[in-house]
């Protein structure tokens, strides 16, 4: 998921590449992040979409990274997460968001 964020296979989809059953993957992935899956994935998809918007990454192509079919659909979400548009963070806004980071 770090490496590629605009892969959009879902738990139970991991479960059957893994082989594994997805209900107690899913308990597994809570026990282990403290999180959901979903919760996790977000998670890591924001702390991607700041980094590349930090590189100067234009916020079309940072939705194409991050598999969103439509600009405006990472847009909403990354409103919604930071209380500011992906503009805004670029140009006075990452120093100020408070959301945690996923480190590699």
């Amino acid at each position: 998921m770090r490496n590629n964020p605009a892969d959009r296979r879902t738990l139970t989809r991991w479960a059957q590449v893994l082989n594994a059953d997805a209900r107690d993957l899913g308990r597994a992935f809570l026990a282990t992040t403290g999180q959901s899956y979903v919760a996790w994935r977000s998670e890591v998809r924001m702390t991607e979409a700041r980094r590349y918007l930090e590189e100067g990454v234009g916020v079309a192509q940072a939705a194409r990274r991050l598999g969103y079919a439509h600009p405006s659909a990472f847009t909403t979400v990354f409103t919604r997460a930071h209380d500011m548009s992906p503009r805004e963070y670029q140009r006075n806004g990452w120093q100020h968001t408070d959301e945690p980071l996923i480190i590699r």
